[in-house]
């Protein structure tokens, strides 16, 4: 069974926010970057990018919010308020 690495991504360690889930090995393999919803970087997501993992994938999830200045774990609540204020 591969084994899967999966941790937090700190922008002052990573240089972006948000969340990675990759197989562990030693040669470089193909990867994904997962783009969040409205509700921000969920659980779900970082089950989803676990499971990618589990088929070959590294798979970046970064933290949008958080990179436009509203960091927090999660933005369940607030995602569509921080939507509406912001052209991006």
């Amino acid at each position: 069974m591969m084994r899967i690495i999966t941790r937090s991504l700190k922008e002052d360690k990573d240089g972006i926010p948000g969340y990675i889930a990759h197989p562990h090995r030693e040669e470089r393999g193909a990867a994904l970057l997962m783009i969040h919803q409205h509700s921000g970087l969920t659980g779900y997501l970082k089950t989803a990018a676990y499971r990618f993992a589990q088929l070959g994938y590294a798979t970046v999830i970064p933290n949008l919010y958080h990179m436009l200045g509203y960091p927090a774990e999660t933005h369940i609540d607030k995602g569509t308020e921080i939507q509406s204020k912001t052209d991006c």
